[in-house]
């Protein structure tokens, strides 16, 4: 289930919000899924894994609102 934070973490590279955000709600939604079949569905371990998920999820967002990208030539910008 651990796994499921390399998406978000993944579409980082892209740097554009809306492919992170989704890959982070389908990480997060599946990691509540995934409760189930393992057998840890509502137990400590499992809302700990979730808040896990969770974390990546947010970071990877905030991470790409931090990429501040022009738009016409492609190249990040220099704030200063």
């Amino acid at each position: 289930m651990v796994l499921l934070g390399a998406g978000p973490c993944a579409t980082v590279l892209t740097g554009r919000l809306r492919p992170t955000s989704a890959a982070g709600l389908w990480a997060v939604a599946l990691s509540v899924l995934c409760g189930v079949p393992d057998g840890i569905f509502g137990t400590g371990q499992h809302l700990l894994l979730i808040g896990s998920i969770v974390a990546v999820a947010a970071v990877a967002v905030m991470a790409v609102v931090s990429i501040d990208h022009d738009e016409h030539d492609g190249l990040p910008s220099r704030r200063r």
